[in-house]
């Protein structure tokens, strides 16, 4: 909001104007398709736990996890004025886990879905995660991408979970014949 009322103020922000009935803050009125565009943020170096899980785009959690698990470095980096640590993932161990895997948070981002949307499509498929033996994380080989292009080209990822149940359980019949049609043949 602030920066919002500064580039106002500047004259950068257009679309904006005020409600007469209204005082202060709240009688600010902004076009919603005005100058309100998404920023990229840049990353660079050892990043704290809370950068390095908005560059992997998920939570700080699965970042521990994998530093657990020993996909990701840290390294402790002690304040001098209040001794205080601070946990860093180290820059290269980032860059090494981007070259291998992909999580589902970037794929989303990458193909424009729901995250959910895209978890349940690649559950459904069993399409297994990485083994994380510090706990379940939401990331992927990077071959997961043709297929979920794949999917996201055939439609199998729209918000209409029943399309693309019965598009996933087509499929699967498809490549595994059922015991009744394996029965009916015997005969």
């Amino acid at each position: 909001m602030a920066r919002v009322v500064a580039d106002w103020a500047a004259g950068r922000l257009t679309g904006v104007s005020r409600d007469p009935e209204v005082e202060g803050l709240a009688g600010m009125l902004i076009d919603q398709a005005e100058g309100l565009e998404r920023q990229e943020r840049a990353f660079s170096g050892d990043l704290p736990l809370l950068d390095a899980a908005a560059r992997l785009k998920m939570n700080v959690i699965s970042i521990r996890r994998l530093r657990d698990g020993g996909f990701l470095s840290q390294v402790t980096v002690r304040n001098p004025d209040t001794q205080h640590n601070r946990c860093h993932i180290m820059a290269q161990s980032l860059q090494g886990f981007e070259a291998r895997y992909v999580t589902l948070g970037q794929m989303a981002e990458q193909f424009e879905l729901a995250a959910i949307h895209l978890a349940r499509a690649l559950d459904r498929r069993e399409i297994e995660t990485i083994r994380c033996e510090a706990g379940f994380v939401r990331a992927y080989r990077k071959e997961i991408r043709d297929i979920v292009r794949e999917l996201t080209m055939r439609g199998y990822t729209s918000d209409q979970p029943e399309n693309t149940n019965d598009c996933l359980n087509q499929e699967k019949q498809v490549a595994e014949p059922s015991c009744c049609s394996a029965v009916q043949a015997h005969q």
